[in-house]
């Protein structure tokens, strides 16, 4: 089974993807944390990828979908994965069916002030407030098209991301239907 998930930033996702990987005991890649892995590499690639966070903007879709491509080939994803952070653009959604099916979009919904509160918290080095606002802005115009795409599909299911951690999970299990 492979699950997405998706959310804004600071909609708890990467928390919620760790806890259903657990329960389902399938692997987690996490889109940000393997693109900041390949932007710490000293190649064009890496240097490419480390510019475009320092500006709070996406990796291109070909790009991205191309490490992934290469990443998904491991031993570890063969019986599935939990995906958080991607696709997040409706090309990457087209040019991610070849590469990976998709069953089940968990989508954590959240009001962008929550997700700046809590980003400006967070304190990562790419969360000073311009990018956090730049970043709002990019998730909403390319990937509320990919949340569309996924309902049509049938495989999207959205959840409040507001209420507590184990509320949310209890919520993702059941509407998910994760058993």
């Amino acid at each position: 089974m492979n699950i997405v998930f998706l959310g804004p930033q600071g909609s708890g996702k990467s928390t919620q993807a760790e806890l259903v990987s657990q329960h389902l005991k399938l692997p987690l890649l996490v889109i940000g944390d393997f693109l900041r892995s390949e932007a710490r590499k000293e190649t064009s690639v890496g240097r490419r990828i480390a510019q475009l966070i320092k500006r709070g903007e996406l990796i291109e879709d070909t790009l991205l979908v191309s490490l992934l491509k290469k990443e998904l080939v491991k031993e570890k994803y063969k019986g599935g994965l939990i995906l958080d952070g991607a696709p997040r653009t409706l090309k990457q959604a087209y040019l991610f069916e070849p590469v990976l099916s998709v069953d089940q979009v968990v989508y954590l919904s959240i009001p962008d002030l929550v997700a700046y509160e809590r980003l400006f918290k967070r304190g990562r080095f790419d969360d000073t407030p311009e990018l956090i606002k730049r970043r709002l802005e990019i998730y909403h115009d390319e990937t509320d098209p990919v949340l569309s795409y996924y309902k049509k599909a049938g495989v999207l299911t959205t959840i409040d991301g507001i209420p507590d951690v184990q509320t949310i999970f209890k919520e993702i299990v059941s509407k998910a239907r994760l058993r």
